[in-house]
């Protein structure tokens, strides 16, 4: 059992505990924290049981740290302490502003036992605004290696396995709000 916060940040059951409840913050939430004069500043919430863990990230709350190959479900994006979801290369997209890569959360969940999203970030609520995942750099490098010159219209991925070439989400223009953070829309 975890004795601190620095080891429970490092326990994969207490991440994954931690990450399949993250969500963004609803008006209840924004109440509370207005009432404490943080309003905008924690836009995703983890809820566990009565206790409420707002999360401010530096840039997305969902960060990809590994590729993984599995041998029944493919290439599979890591994060938390072992939650995966399919690494799909017409998923990718990048900020031209960053040069980040991120990957939409896609609710494929193939190796679940149920068909439930991995978390409720996983399920936007509205198609036009998918959630996105950043990419740890280290991974991006790995991918970076696929990634060539599109139409103009963002780019392509090279499939690892097929070597065909995939379009991209295209880049994602950030739109800053109010609080400071972040929301990522596709360039048009």
């Amino acid at each position: 059992l975890p004795k601190n916060i620095a080891t429970s940040l490092k326990d994969e059951k207490f991440l994954d505990f931690f990450f399949t409840r993250i969500r963004r913050v609803r008006d209840k939430e924004k109440t509370i924290l207005e009432e404490v004069g943080a309003a905008g500043d924690y836009p995703f919430v983890s809820p566990c049981g009565i206790e409420l863990n707002f999360v401010r990230p530096a840039d997305a709350p969902i960060v990809f740290h590994e590729l993984r190959e599995d041998p029944d479900n493919g290439k599979q994006l890591v994060f938390g302490g072992n939650l995966s979801q399919p690494y799909l290369p017409k998923k990718i997209a990048m900020s031209p502003r960053l040069g980040r890569l991120y990957h939409e959360l896609t609710s494929d969940n193939s190796d679940a036992k149920e068909n439930k999203p991995l978390t409720p970030l996983h399920t936007s609520e509205s198609t036009e605004k998918p959630e996105y995942g950043l990419i740890k750099s280290s991974v991006a490098v790995s991918i970076a290696d696929a990634i060539v010159e599109g139409d103009g219209f963002g780019h392509d991925i090279i499939c690892f396995d097929t070597g065909k070439n995939i379009p991209s989400n295209g880049c994602l223009r950030m739109q800053k709000q109010a609080s400071g953070h972040c929301h990522f829309r596709k360039s048009a």
